[in-house]
């Protein structure tokens, strides 16, 4: 019965399924058009905006990180222990005495706009037309027990001295740089055993023992030079390195500088030199390194640091940019011309002035 009667049933029209109209598509397909449109424009907004954010913390971290770096060693350059100052004399027995990797009277030197044909300190490669700053300074400072010759010293240290470092004893009166031929630190439990030799091994090696002598009262700490320069990494990238002397127990292999890299992307680095001619604790002048003489270098109180880094993304800002140093206002200013050097990289610039401490 029931199959008799289902044919004849019929559904009400508003029952009735219809297909949406060409107009009602063509106007959804717009509405979802416009609505993913925004969606994109939105997320692009918010991209670039991350990246723009991004570079400049990025940016702003590696610089302050830069000037700790710089302050930190600068401020510490020509320590002397008890010695009132380096450039008032030290007995340096070392031979090349002069050597700027270790001639303690002038513990800050200076190279301004250097070449890349340049080697400074063994260095090479360097980025042309950026400033190069060496700092020497006592560090690991230790007591001296006694003196018992020319040639041997007790330090009231277990370790860290080594065979072929170069060291410097000093009071209140006078200093001392020698090369160490022994260091024995297990004869006494606590201290060490300097001994002092006459030769060329290990390099630089001795010319004479020394002739001052010490007691309890004076400290004794091993040389630290420190190198600050610019050079192209493994990626091309302008980036700042830190070079440390470092010699060897090996009388054929010469002291070099081991240099790492500290951080990418510095673009730049100027150095400016606040001398005091009179030694009055007031700043007389600021003049580049080109510009200091032999005798100024011991006068120098303030260093002026000008930095030019950039974010490690490309494509940041609208505009190509590029920065020339301002040398007579020693600042880095931006070009309104064209340059081959101009990127879309977003750039920061820095200017700070250190003083030193021990000078």
């Amino acid at each position: 019965m029931r199959k008799k009667y289902l044919h004849q049933l019929k559904l009400p029209k508003s029952c009735k399924q219809h297909g949406f109209s060409i107009i009602e598509l063509m106007i959804s397909s717009a509405l979802g058009i416009f609505l993913t449109a925004g969606a994109l424009s939105l997320y692009s907004s918010n991209k670039d905006s991350y990246r723009i954010q991004q570079a400049i913390s990025n940016t702003l971290k590696n610089s302050r990180f830069v000037i700790g770096r710089l302050e930190k060693s600068i401020s510490s350059a020509g320590y002397s222990g008890f010695f009132g100052s380096y450039v008032d004399g030290v007995e340096n027995t070392l031979n090349s005495p002069t050597n700027i990797l270790w001639d303690i009277e002038i513990p800050i030197k200076g190279y301004n706009n250097v070449s890349s044909s340049d080697t400074i300190a063994g260095i090479t490669g360097i980025t042309a037309g950026t400033d190069v700053l060496v700092l020497k300074s006592m560090v690991y400072e230790s007591n001296l027990i006694n003196q018992t010759s020319s040639s041997s010293f007790t330090i009231n240290a277990a370790s860290g001295y080594s065979d072929g470092d170069i060291v410097i004893v000093t009071d209140l009166n006078k200093a001392s740089m020698f090369q160490i031929s022994d260091a024995d630190d297990t004869s006494t439990v606590g201290q060490t055993t300097v001994t002092v030799t006459a030769g060329a091994s290990p390099k630089p090696g001795n010319a004479a023992l020394p002739i001052n002598t010490f007691d309890n009262t004076a400290t004794i700490g091993r040389l630290e030079t420190v190198i600050y320069f610019l050079k192209a990494n493994a990626n091309g990238n302008t980036s700042l390195y830190e070079g440390r002397l470092t010699t060897s127990t090996d009388p054929d292999v010469d002291p070099i500088t081991t240099a790492i890299e500290i951080i990418p992307n510095v673009e730049n680095m100027q150095f400016i030199y606040g001398i005091d001619s009179d030694n009055n604790k007031s700043i007389d002048k600021y003049i580049d390194a080109s510009t200091v003489t032999a005798a100024e270098w011991g006068l120098v109180h303030t260093i002026g640091v000008s930095l030019l880094l950039h974010s490690n993304q490309d494509n940041i800002t609208d505009d190509s940019t590029s920065y020339s140093f301002d040398s007579t206002n020693f600042t880095f200013t931006k070009d309104t011309t064209a340059s081959s050097t101009a990127t879309k990289h977003l750039k920061q610039t820095i200017n700070t002035y250190i003083k030193l401490r021990n000078l």
